[in-house]
């Protein structure tokens, strides 16, 4: 979260020198969506963010946004790519992560909001990159779990996952897997998370080498025995009531081709798996002992949205 400090920075190097000129357009990997300046793209569906509005602030001859979209992908039509490079002389490095971000001139630190709501706990988070580093700059690839405190107003980390300091130097030159396992601190259930992943380490302390790029595709969050979540869901799924203790609505937007409805209990065992024929399909799930269970929605066997079902 960090990394982003620099941007802020430059917001405010901009306010002072430009802000009075221009006005600035405010504004999930596979489908990307077009700023209304038309200068940049952010993946589709609300959960990723980045910097890129601040490019925005160059009104003749802007620099090319530090995050877009790739061909260069191991899964689908698209990947992430973030390079780092310079606005106003200034290190901006490339960055994606889970949350919004807005410029704000006034209170610059506020311009990230890092985190979108979310309750579950999963293992790890997968996904592939590649990292061409220069100079012997560094990325950072992490995530974190939180929840909210009513005493102190303010986050307690429940959990974190991050790319080791030994692997984010190295060059990659073809899609690596990556594993990064959850370290959780207690028991507590989060309701907050956030991804992030930058081109330069320690871009806030302008510390990072121009032309420093990193390549993210098919991430997800691994739940128990293999179960994965997916982070930007192609189909809205609705479950209610949640919990449950007789019968689990599941209201689905979209019926897909080839598809199945699977329910799976705490240790990846699969109790149900049922064709969906109606946007409304309900589970008896009377049988079934209290506790967590993992829902996917699949078709043609790739995971279109998935989620939790407690019962009760």
């Amino acid at each position: 979260m960090r990394i982003l400090y620099s941007f802020f920075i430059l917001c405010f190097f901009v306010s002072s020198t430009l802000l009075a000129q221009t006005q600035i357009s405010e504004s999930g990997f596979n489908n990307w969506d077009t700023a209304p300046s038309g200068g940049w793209e952010e993946p589709s569906g609300g959960m990723w963010a980045t910097p890129n509005a601040t490019i925005d602030a160059v009104p003749v001859f802007p620099p090319p946004p530090p995050t877009t979209k790739t061909t260069d992908a191991i899964e689908g039509n698209f990947a992430a790519r973030m390079e780092t490079g310079e606005i106003f002389s200034i290190l901006a490095p490339g960055t994606l992560f889970v949350g919004e971000f807005e410029v704000n001139f006034t209170n610059p630190i506020e311009s990230a909001k890092f985190g979108k709501p979310f309750t579950d706990m999963p293992l790890r988070m997968t996904g592939s990159y590649k990292y061409q580093p220069i100079g012997g700059d560094s990325c950072d690839i992490y995530a974190v779990l939180w929840e909210w405190n009513t005493t102190t107003n303010s986050r307690d980390t429940i959990a974190t996952c991050r790319l080791p300091i030994v692997d984010n130097k190295t060059p990659v030159t073809t899609y690596t897997a990556f594993d990064l396992p959850f370290t959780y601190r207690n028991g507590n259930t989060p309701d907050s998370m956030t991804i992030v992943f930058t081109s330069s380490f320690a871009g806030d302390q302008f510390e990072g080498q121009v032309g420093s790029t990193l390549f993210i595709d098919d991430v997800k969050l691994e739940y128990v025995n293999g179960l994965f979540a997916t982070l930007m869901p192609e189909v809205d799924v609705n479950v209610f009531p949640n919990p449950s203790s007789e019968i689990a609505t599941f209201e689905i937007a979209e019926i897909l081709e080839d598809n199945r409805l699977e329910l799976f209990d705490a240790q990846g065992k699969l109790v149900y798996s049922d064709v969906v024929t109606d946007q409304v399909h309900t589970v008896d799930v009377r049988q079934y002992p209290s506790g967590t269970f993992y829902y996917s929605y699949t078709s043609q066997g790739r995971v279109i949205n998935s989620g939790t079902l407690q019962k009760q």
